[in-house]
């Protein structure tokens, strides 16, 4: 990964998947979280998302378009 964020708030079960936004209303990650029970989460960055779809539609994982 080039960029994983980390986000000082609990995320509640289920909300791993959730969107983050900067101060523009731009999606700049996808949550997840690694640390159950603790005070913060983590995000994937928007451009790792990106990198990882397009190794997935190289190697025909998922289709082209």
């Amino acid at each position: 990964f080039k960029k994983i964020y980390s986000i000082r708030t609990v995320l509640e079960p289920g909300f791993s998947g959730g969107p983050v936004f900067n101060t523009k209303g731009k999606v700049i990650g996808l949550t997840i979280n690694l640390s159950p029970g603790l005070n913060f989460s983590y995000a994937i960055s928007a451009e790792d998302q990106k990198l990882f779809i397009k190794e997935l539609k190289d190697k025909g994982v998922i289709p082209k378009k």
